[in-house]
């Protein structure tokens, strides 16, 4: 059960933490520091993990519920692999600005939905 949490957890807030962090440029707040870190050192545990709750992989229920999460944690992983940025293991600056866009994009979105 925890380690559906903590994936949830990771798939949810991973890049909206990461990027307040990235936001708040050389002076990030050390709540968010840390929990971007957790969250980050937590990604190779859950790949390493999540194919043992999975165990039959005739069934393409399963199948496909795996194949989906192994894949958005090894996108994450692939985008946050041994990088730092001021103190925090990330994204180079092309990946922030794809990340800070993404975000202002979901915040616009949100915006226009409320408006309608």
């Amino acid at each position: 059960m925890q380690l559906f949490l903590d994936y949830l957890e990771i798939n949810d807030h991973l890049v909206r933490v990461h990027t307040q962090v990235l936001r708040a440029g050389s002076l990030p707040d050390p709540s968010l520091l840390a929990q971007s870190n957790r969250m980050i050192n937590n990604i190779p545990r859950l790949i390493k993990l999540l194919p043992g709750i999975f165990p039959n992989r005739s069934d393409p229920r399963q199948a496909a519920a795996l194949g989906d999460m192994l894949s958005s944690l090894a996108g994450l992983e692939a985008d946050l692999r041994g990088k730092e940025v001021r103190g925090v293991k990330g994204m180079v600056s092309g990946d922030r600005l794809a990340v800070l866009q993404q975000v202002a994009y979901m915040d616009f979105e949100k915006n226009v939905g409320v408006l309608v």
